[in-house]
This record gives structure tokens, C-alpha cells and sequence, in this order.
């Protein structure tokens, strides 16, 4: 993480989620998970690339939380550095990949966020085979909506 550029008040929504973070702290019941099935050639440094483009142009996706005087804060970070680690499952037989993948990716989305350091976002790449793989994209609900995040099968052919 890098100095942060900007602060903000919170929404009325996120003071609410901070508070029910502080009641309960990771607690996986806000974190929102989406999970693609990518078939063909991939290149995972493109896919990297990429991912790190949208969270450099998407505020919230650098956004971390603090109290600040009594105030829930937005603090929007300058700079975050995403990594997208790859997880195979090509040593298992083929028929328990997909299964394998499947559980990796409820286990990413059981994976507590720490509102005040982030990231508050998280990308996991499941390799089943050399041509087949799955991209899971995990986010807290203080970040985002759920229409918003309900939107990103829609952007995903464009990663």
C-alpha cells in the first residue's frame, strides 16, 4: 500500500457495515465472491495487467476504512499492488478438478478482509488444466453494491 491521496466521510451504508465489522471483526458474511470459467490459451501476466488497470481507475477498489475524530473515513490509497497468485489442481485426476476449484474458491470467499489495511478486493486464479481455469474475484460489501458487483459477469470477457 502506498500514502493514501484522499479522505471521505462514509456513506450511511458503509458506517453501518464498519460498525457491524467492529461488533464482529472477519467475518466473511460481507464479502462478496463471483467466480469465471475461463477456457482457451491465458495468458495470466495479461490477466494481471488488467485486473491492476481496473483497480487503478476504480477508487473504491483502493479504499480502506478508519475512525478518524469519531468519524468513519473513507481513505482512498494512491496506489495498491494487486496480485493475482495461481493456484493448479493438475495433480489431481481430472474429474476432481473442477470440484477442487469449486472448494478453493468458497475457501477465497470465507477469507476475512481487514477494512482498515485492504486491499478490500482479491483476485485467486485456479489452473484445472493447461487451457482451462477459473478466475475468483472477492470483494468486501463496504466497497461495493450488489449491482454493482452483480455487473461483473458482464466485464468479464473484456479481462
Amino acid at each position: 500500500m502506498t500514502i493514501a491521496q484522499a479522505t471521505y466521510p462514509a456513506s450511511f451504508a458503509q458506517q453501518r457495515l464498519w460498525f457491524l465489522d467492529q461488533l464482529e471483526p472477519g467475518t466473511p458474511a460481507y464479502n462478496l465472491v463471483r467466480a469465471f470459467r475461463i477456457s482457451g490459451a491465458l495468458d495470466v501476466a495479461a490477466l494481471t495487467s488488467a485486473i491492476r488497470t481496473v483497480v487503478r481507475r476504480h477508487e473504491s477498489l483502493r479504499t480502506v476504512f478508519e475512525m478518524v475524530e469519531g468519524e468513519t473515513r473513507q481513505i482512498v490509497l494512491s496506489d495498491l499492488d494487486i496480485q493475482v497468485p495461481v493456484v493448479a489442481v493438475t495433480h489431481l485426476p481430472l474429474g476432481d478438478r473442477r470440484a477442487e476449484a469449486l472448494r478453493i474458491a468458497s475457501e477465497e470467499g470465507k477469507k476475512p478482509f481487514d477494512l482498515t489495511q485492504g486491499p478490500l478486493f482479491r483476485a485467486l486464479l485456479v489452473r484445472m488444466d493447461r487451457d482451462q481455469h477459473l478466475l475468483v474475484l472477492a470483494m468486501h460489501h463496504i466497497i461495493t453494491t450488489l449491482v454493482d458487483f452483480d455487473s461483473v459477469p458482464r466485464i468479464g470477457p473484456l479481462l
